[in-house]
């Protein structure tokens, strides 16, 4: 995601020096493929979240040798 930010900045500067469509248009794709990956992670984050709420997120190793 970061690499992709970093080329739509680069993609930003060519806008500003030449203005062309074919530019424009994948420039507009990869913000909105940023904004779908940002918001599925902050959605699976949020799930994760409630879901382990009171469980550790990585057992330790003594708690996996304990019966249940």
């Amino acid at each position: 995601m970061a690499f992709l930010l970093t080329f739509t900045a680069y993609q930003s500067y060519e806008l500003v020096v030449a203005f062309t469509w074919g530019m424009l248009l994948p420039m507009v794709f990869d913000i909105f493929i940023v904004w779908l990956t940002w918001h599925a992670y902050r959605a699976h984050r949020a799930h994760s979240t409630s879901a382990t709420e009171g469980v550790d997120a990585v057992p330790s190793e003594h708690s996996l040798l304990r019966p249940k």
